[in-house]
């Protein structure tokens, strides 16, 4: 219950997601406007983690896409 309660408060800047998460220099950027955020003390590290994994799992997939994509084309 404590560990739910303290993650409930976790809140990232609203302004964190004013643009398109479709490419990798956008996912790029949110990576590193987290960075910041988390070494001015803005953010809690814990959600800066959060963002990072599922950046992490975004480019992932996205390159998982991208290879199935590849691999359907003629040569």
């Amino acid at each position: 219950m404590r560990g739910q309660k303290t993650q409930s408060t976790l809140r990232l800047p609203t302004d964190m997601f004013t643009q398109s998460l479709n490419t990798a220099g956008a996912l790029a950027q949110l990576l590193m406007t987290t960075l910041e955020l988390a070494c001015r003390g803005e953010i809690d590290l814990r959600a800066g983690t959060t963002v990072a994994y599922m950046v992490s799992i975004l480019l992932q997939a996205r390159n998982s896409a991208d290879a199935e994509a590849a691999a359907g084309q003629p040569e």
